[in-house]
């Protein structure tokens, strides 16, 4: 028997025991690695928003889709994606800019299991073990029940097997399949919704091989009746009963579309100068790897993207190009019935490429697109009128922001706008794009001037309307006076006179006129006597601008005047033109822009012209 004395001896051994074993990797082992160390994976816990998951990475194989590796993957079972998911691997994945599209060799990362937070798919059905009847030969090597009326038989799925390949084991043909047959196997099981994804161990009624199965699809042909998929199918795969899915199958509906033929395509240029365009308004073109189209009724359509190339719009609009009519009729007409946002584009005989575009912009659902010979202003610190090939405003937001893309198609670079234009205009948030078709050019390229002399800008600053007036005058060379006192002589009766005298703030004279030029303004009686007297008045009235002041005053002196230089800066197809604010004129044999803007900084070089002075003036106190 045990006492005290034993049990205490016997807990210094267990402690000695346990801290040897504490120390014996580096005194008995030679410093080996536990081999059990490489049998324990880590698995770090990440949480996104409400969701809690593990992941890591996965590496896309041929024929794999997003759906597909996730089903494989445990994160989801049958039926739609949830938002909540996508937008998680969409933040794992940056630069998965489009989830439809990935191709082998591709990197992602990707939850390895379920994610807490989202729900748990369902159990497959539960299925009672039925006797085996005798093989028929109708049904060959087919086990399962016969019902009374002899028009299904009740089977339960075996891990591995398809629906196809049960519906073949009836004795039935591919064409019989995929048409009445699989619509009548949906009827007989409402709770398939995925003709794609069946389970192992799920009770499944197949219809047997009879003339009544025709017959009664095509009494009853009203499509709504039958179950519709919630998502769109990827591929055909068997889950086995709550254990872990088996490899998927290769799907046997998959429509592969042709390569291109061989000697390239005649498209081959117009195709490149599509894809020029539409890359350079921040559209997406994919003109390689393979685009995957999964079917509502199982399947998937595959397009080489290398002969059919896809824009992929902003707005979610998906655009093919079949610009050699190459698409069977067929396909075309199963993508336009399965998918919505998808439009197949196909040229008309001898079509032009501006007849093309003006085709897509209608068929992307672009918010606005204006054509030639519809302006339109644009008008910041300068006014810009824009008068282009097309103007695209793709949103509503976009036409309400004023961000435009503007799109010309002018002759030769030569022709197209100027880069300090285009950049000008980018800047502000609206896009320039010159496509010259002779060699498929995307400008605006730089483009060299007619002077290498620096842009003339003269500043004034004035105190006061009266200073600003003298600068004018300065800038026409023209002599005055000021604060001149000019008497006017009136008789009143016979033998009788008197002096009247006027005080003139500005008095000049030119080609034999005198003028009196008032810059805060006179009565009216004053002014009314001055004219009496032949004099011509400059004034300014109910507070007018500096620019209106100007304009009166070189317009009396008879110089010719425009409101505002007006610069024309684009293609002799299109029109651009920019126009600085002010006043015009011409002094010494140059052209004079009097303003009150500044000229941007990017625009600069644009009014960088011989002959050309620009005064910049300011009023500090207009009052």
């Amino acid at each position: 028997m045990f006492n005290r004395f034993h049990i205490s001896l016997l807990r210094a051994a267990i402690t000695a025991t346990a801290f040897l074993i504490l120390l014996w990797p580096p005194i008995g082992l030679c410093e080996e690695e536990d081999p059990t160390i490489s049998l324990v994976k880590t698995i770090e816990v990440q949480q996104f928003e409400d969701l809690k998951f593990s992941a890591d990475d996965y590496e896309v194989k041929s024929g794999d889709s997003l759906h597909k590796i996730l089903v494989e993957r445990k994160v989801i079972g049958p039926g739609p994606m949830p938002v909540k998911l996508m937008k998680l691997i969409k933040t794992l994945n940056k630069d998965l800019t489009n989830p439809d599209i990935i191709v082998p060799g591709q990197k992602l990362v990707l939850p390895n299991g379920p994610v807490d937070g989202l729900p748990v798919p369902p159990p497959p059905p539960e299925v009672k073990e039925t006797p085996k009847p005798e093989r028929t030969a109708e049904a060959p090597g087919n086990e399962g029940e016969i019902s009374p009326d002899g028009r299904y038989r009740t089977v339960k799925v075996q891990k591995g097997q398809t629906l196809a390949e049960l519906l073949r084991k009836e004795g039935l043909p591919d064409k019989l399949i995929f048409n009445e047959y699989l619509e009548l196997t949906l009827r007989l099981n409402p709770y398939l919704s995925n003709p794609n994804l069946i389970y192992a161990g799920a009770a499944l009624k197949l219809p047997l091989k009879a003339d009544w199965a025709e017959t009664a699809i095509a009494g009853r042909g009203d499509s709504q009746s039958r179950p519709q998929p919630r998502t769109a199918p990827t591929s055909t795969r068997v889950r086995p009963q709550r254990t872990a899915r088996v490899e998927p199958r290769q799907p046997r509906t998959t429509v592969i579309v042709p390569p291109p033929a061989l000697p390239p395509s005649k498209s081959l240029a117009v195709r490149t100068a599509l894809g020029l365009i539409f890359t350079r308004m921040g559209e997406t073109y994919v003109g390689k790897g393979q685009h995957f189209l999964p079917l509502k009724t199982g399947g998937q359509i595959t397009i080489n993207a290398n002969s059919f190339p896809i824009l992929e719009l902003q707005n979610g609009q998906r655009i093919v190009l079949d610009l050699d009519q190459r698409l069977p009729r067929e396909m075309v007409d199963l993508i336009r019935s399965n998918w919505s946002n998808y439009t197949i584009f196909r040229p008309n005989r001898n079509e032009s490429l501006p007849k093309m575009m003006d085709r897509l912009f209608k068929a992307a659902q672009y918010y606005k697109v204006q054509t030639k010979g519809q302006p339109w202003v644009f008008e910041k610190e300068v006014k810009i009128k824009i008068q282009a090939d097309w103007i695209i405003w793709p949103t509503a937001e976009d036409y309400s922001m004023g961000r435009a893309v503007v799109i010309t198609v002018p002759p030769s670079p030569s022709q197209g706008t100027s880069p300090e234009l285009a950049e000008y205009l980018t800047a502000r948030g609206v896009q320039v794009i010159d496509f010259h078709p002779q060699g498929n050019m995307i400008g605006p390229q730089p483009r060299a001037y007619s002077s290498e002399s620096n842009l003339d800008i003269q500043d004034i600053t004035s105190n006061d309307f009266d200073e600003f007036a003298k600068s004018l005058l300065d800038l026409l060379n023209q002599k005055y006076e000021t604060d001149l006192q000019i008497p006017l002589m009136k008789s009143s009766g016979a033998g009788q006179e008197f002096t009247f005298t006027v005080h003139a703030p500005i008095y000049f004279t030119r080609g034999g006129v005198n003028y009196v030029l008032a810059p805060d303004g006179l009565t009216e009686d004053v002014e009314e006597l001055l004219k009496k007297h032949n004099f011509k008045v400059i004034t300014r009235y109910g507070g007018e601008g500096p620019q209106v002041l100007a304009q009166r005053l070189f317009s009396t002196l008879g110089l010719a005047t425009e409101p505002g230089l007006t610069i024309r800066s684009s293609s002799s197809g299109s029109s651009i033109e920019v126009t600085m604010p002010g006043v015009v004129f011409n002094s010494g044999g140059r052209q004079m822009l009097l303003t009150g803007s500044e000229v941007p900084l990017e625009l600069g070089p644009l009014f960088n012209r011989p002959h050309l002075k620009v005064v910049k003036y300011a009023i500090l106190n207009q009052s």
